[in-house]
Formats: C-alpha cells, sequence, structure tokens
C-alpha cells in the first residue's frame, strides 16, 4: 500500500466566502486535497477577475473513494459545476513522485515507468473497465518497496528526500486542479467519445492556457505559496508526464497519439517555455533535465521503437515488452513475440504466453505443447498480478 503523507502547508487565512467546496470520505486523499485547496487554489482563484472569481467559488472539488479511470474530470450536472477527483488518482500521482525522485536519486531513469506499469496492473481500481477489476489480489507495493527496500530504509529515503518529494507532490497537483479549474473558467466542454479530437484539443489548449496564466498570476503575488517555489515548472511538467502515462500505459501503440489531449511532447515543450528549473534542488533539476530525453523518446512512434529497441538490445525486459507492444500494434507478430520470449521477464511472460497461445512463438508446435507453454508463461505473470494473464489462464480453462 502507498504509505500516506500528509502535506503541511503554510497557515494562511483566507475568507471564508473565496473558497471552493471540497468534499469526500474522511480519508488522507480527502485531506490532502482541502489542505492543498485552501492553501494555493482559494488564493489563486481570488486574484483571477471578478467575473471568473464568481463562477470559480461556485465549483465543487469533489474527492471520490474509488471512481473511474483515469483521473480528475470537470464538468457540469444539474446545474452544478464540479471537478470529479478519484482518491486513487491522488495516491497514485503522490507514489509516482516518490518513484521518480527516487529514479533519479539510484540513477535508473526508467524506474518511474517500470512501477507506474507495475501498479497500475495490479490495481484494484485503475484497472477497472466494464466487467470489473482487472485484478483482485494483493495491493500493489509502494515504489520504494518494489525497488527492494526494507520498510525501515524506504522510512529513511522519504524523511532524507521530504522537502523534494512533498513539494513535487504539491506543484503536481496545484497544476492538475488549476487545468480542471480552466475548464470551468472558459467554460467550454467535450465528449471524449463524440467530439472531434482537434475540437477536444483546441478545448484542452485553452484550459491549459488558462492555468499558465492563473499560475503565473499566483507565482507574481506568491512565489512561496505552499510551502513551494511556485517559480519553476518542475511541478508542471511532472504533472504532464504522469497523466500522459496513464493514458498509454496498456500499450505502447498510445504513444505520440493525443486524442483528446495535446500530444505530450507539446504540452510540455509549451510549459518548459513557461519558465525553468533554476534555483530547485538537485534532484528536481536533474528530473527536468531527463525529461527532455524521454519527450525525444516519446515524439513519435518511430523514436520511441528505437529508444525501446536500443534498452531492450541492452538487456531490459521491460523495455522488449513495450518494444514487442509497438510490433503487434502494426501486426509484426512474429518478430514481436522472438524479441519478447528471448527477453523473459515477468511483464514480457503475459505476452510470451500470448504468443504460444495464438501460434507466433517461431516453431512448429503441437498444439497440447502450445498449449502447456502458454499456461507456464501466464502463470508467471498471474503470480506477479497481472491481469491480462489471468485472463488468459482462464480463456485456456486453467482456471475458472
Amino acid at each position: 500500500m502507498i504509505r500516506i503523507l500528509l502535506i503541511a502547508f503554510l497557515a494562511v487565512a483566507w475568507a471564508p466566502a473565496t473558497a471552493q467546496t471540497v468534499t469526500g470520505p474522511d480519508r488522507p486523499a480527502t485531506f490532502i486535497v482541502r489542505e492543498l485547496v485552501q492553501n494555493i487554489i482559494v488564493p489563486a482563484v481570488a486574484l483571477r477577475p471578478p467575473q471568473e472569481r464568481a463562477v470559480l467559488r461556485q465549483v465543487e472539488i469533489r474527492v471520490e473513494q474509488g471512481g473511474p479511470f483515469p483521473g480528475p474530470r470537470a464538468g457540469v450536472s444539474n446545474g452544478k459545476r464540479l471537478i470529479l477527483l478519484p482518491d486513487i488518482f491522488v495516491l497514485q500521482l503522490q507514489g509516482h513522485v516518490e518513484a521518480t525522485v527516487y529514479a533519479e536519486v539510484s540513477n535508473q531513469p526508467h524506474f518511474a515507468e517500470w512501477w507506474l506499469d507495475y501498479t497500475l496492473w495490479r490495481s484494484p481500481i485503475f484497472g477497472r473497465i466494464s466487467d470489473g477489476p482487472f485484478y483482485r489480489g494483493t495491493a500493489p507495493k509502494r515504489p520504494l518497496l518494489f525497488a527492494g527496500m526494507t520498510e525501515n530504509q524506504a522510512d529513511a529515503f522519504v524523511t532524507q528526500y521530504r522537502a523534494t518529494i512533498l513539494g513535487m507532490f504539491n506543484a503536481a497537483l496545484t497544476d492538475i486542479l488549476l487545468h480542471e479549474l480552466g475548464h470551468h473558467a472558459i467554460d467550454r466542454w467535450y465528449d471524449s467519445d463524440r467530439t472531434p479530437p482537434t475540437e477536444a484539443r483546441a478545448i484542452e489548449r485553452e484550459a491549459d492556457a488558462w492555468a499558465t496564466s492563473a499560475h503565473e498570476d499566483l507565482v507574481n503575488a506568491y512565489p512561496n505559496a505552499g510551502g513551494y517555489d511556485m517559480r519553476n515548472v518542475a511541478g508542471r511538467l511532472f504533472a504532464i508526464e504522469f497523466v500522459y502515462g496513464l493514458t498509454r500505459w496498456r500499450s505502447t501503440a498510445q504513444v505520440g497519439s493525443g486524442a483528446t489531449h495535446p500530444p505530450f511532447v507539446s504540452r510540455v515543450s509549451s510549459a518548459a517555455s513557461v519558465s525553468g528549473c533554476a534555483g530547485i534542488d538537485a534532484v528536481i533539476a536533474g528530473f527536468c533535465e531527463s525529461i527532455g530525453e524521454r519527450v525525444e523518446a516519446m515524439a513519435s512512434q518511430a523514436n520511441a521503437e528505437a529508444s525501446y529497441r536500443a534498452r531492450a538490445e541492452e538487456g531490459e525486459s521491460f523495455a522488449a515488452y513495450r518494444l514487442g507492444q509497438i510490433l503487434l500494434s502494426r501486426g509484426d507478430y512474429e518478430n514481436a513475440c522472438a524479441i519478447m520470449i528471448e527477453a523473459g521477464g515477468r511483464r514480457a511472460e503475459h505476452y510470451n504466453g500470448w504468443c504460444f497461445e495464438f501460434s507466433y512463438s517461431g516453431t512448429s508446435l503441437p498444439d497440447a505443447t502450445r498449449e502447456q507453454l502458454a499456461t507456464k508463461a501466464y502463470e508467471i505473470g498471474a503470480e506477479a498480478g497481472w491481469a491480462d494473464s489471468i485472463w488468459g489462464l482462464r480463456r485456456l480453462g486453467a482456471i475458472p
């Protein structure tokens, strides 16, 4: 279970009339959001023009227990202005900050990507689709335990890097909430199933622009709101990368698509042009530097393929399974399967099972042998909690 860090914000007194309402169950995520809204969002709204303030003060930020994948939604329901924020999203964001800080400190640049994929495929909430959760087993490990630390070692790490972790989380959630408030401020919405992608992306860009303006006003008036140096763009870059990661975790085929939101690269470039990462600690500065490499790798499907191929050739099994996903998405089944079967690794084992099950293993085998090999591979994946491996076992009749 992800350890909860209750955030200590600067105490700032604001008139109740300026407050956005935060509702939700008496759980850590609600407490975290309520503190952040009181000490950062409320003063940000108070700086907006009167007409905007009147609209934004009507917004209820509702923290939902559970809630659908993948994250926050803004809209109007029965005349009520809402931002719906799943509590698991807040905790997942917090965990991903911890994973990112560890990645920078340990010089394992892909660790946060590994952990995000691991935890989302195991999460009983984030894995939800129409027929229920993907995985009903034990909760995923927090990032530092996933990295192999003991509880005591993980606690010591969090204590040492507490200011960095809380600062990044604070700034990232601020950016996410400002973006959702931006939809209310510009009064523009869309239906992701019906609105043309070009129109949806235009609306998202407007919300981004409003959030940028609100953030700049906040920086000018209260540069240390919430106890974090609001002048730096690291939090916004992190928020963009995190949300992008949620949209593509099921398949690398999502790389560069930007179906409704502007593509990852353009959003990061736009955010980076607002301000820099100067004057912050070395860990966050390292993140700002390394995100440039990830932007280049994710700029297109071709770039992603080249990046994952290079990593796979260096022996990274996670990269091999991501490369295999790309090849599978364009119908190159035999090469995809050859790469993933050679690489091994628990996540790749699911695809090994798929390759044996559907006869793309590169060898001609009797049906009984293929089924036996597929079952064995799926069992390895299922032991790790991969929901699609569990489905594979059910398809083959190995489990009810």
